[in-house]
């Protein structure tokens, strides 16, 4: 270490650094170990050295092998589970029951409600009104056919006429009805139209025929009819008077019969309606 020393100011080098610095009064020889300031002979404090730079970090060694997991030790035995409680205490005898009090008496009843009054007389029954005039059927038909091959006068198709249906003077029915014909080795037959008991048209029929009579009200007891039977020879005009009870059902009807039993007649349908 060499020292400068101009008498003011010493200056300390080491190999051509400055190392340590005085001022003032002289300074004996010796070890300079630092940058030093001396006033007047006096040395100060020396400031701290410029710290050298850091080293290069060395190169990290490599992480060491895991040693191995130590084998898991045997788990105890479990001690004994400790005596269970006592038996339960016997229960001790129920206490009797209590004398159950005597019930009460019943009060009396109060007295029923007063007898029902007596009901008042009924009222007579209003009369009855009058019964209205029945009204007329417009009419009916029946086609359910009927023959015959008898000798003997047969009912063939029949209807009723509601009572009442002609129950005022002026009114009437057309009855209506058709006939067809077999001829075989006999003569002919015979066809009726009756209205009640009274005949209003009858036709020796030896073809077929259509038969109409019309029957008007003259009475409660009397009728006037004309009838006609058409046929392909020709044409039988019947006009009757009736006395037939009109407030009464009255029952329509044909018959048939023939001169043999070769022939037949069938009466096809019978029909009426009020005009």
């Amino acid at each position: 270490m060499n020292i400068i020393d101009n008498n003011a100011i010493k200056i300390a080098t080491d190999g051509g650094v400055v190392v340590g610095l005085a001022t003032g009064g002289s300074q004996g020889s010796g070890t300079v170990n630092a940058v030093g300031f001396y006033v007047n002979g006096t040395a100060l404090i020396g400031g701290t050295g410029i710290q050298g730079e850091t080293g290069i970090q060395g190169i990290q060694g490599e992480t060491g092998i895991q040693g191995e997991t130590g084998i898991q030790g045997e788990t105890g035995i479990q001690g004994f589970t400790g005596l269970a409680l006592g038996s339960t205490g016997i229960q001790g005898i129920p206490g009797e029951t209590g004398i159950q009090g005597e019930t009460g008496i019943r009060g009396f009843t109060g007295l029923a409600l007063g007898a029902t009054g007596v009901q008042g007389i009924q009222g007579s029954t209003g009369l009855n009104g009058a019964t209205g005039i029945q009204g007329s059927s417009n009419g009916t038909t029946n086609t359910t056919s009927a023959t015959t091959s008898s000798t003997v006068e047969t009912n063939l198709i029949t209807l009723t006429l509601p009572a009442g249906t002609l129950d005022t003077d002026g009114k009437g029915i057309r009855l209506t009805a058709g006939v067809t014909y077999v001829q075989g080795a006999g003569t002919g037959g015979f066809f009726k139209l009756y209205f009640g008991s009274t005949i209003v048209s009858s036709v020796g029929t030896a073809q077929d025929n259509f038969i109409s009579v019309e029957i008007y009200r003259t009475g409660s007891t009397a009728q006037i009819a004309t009838g006609s039977g058409i046929a392909s020879g020709g044409t039988t005009i019947d006009n009757t008077s009736p006395a037939e009870t009109l407030s009464g059902a009255i029952t329509l009807k044909g018959t048939g019969r023939v001169t043999t039993g070769a022939e037949s007649v069938t009466q096809r349908y019978l029909h009426y309606e009020v005009i």
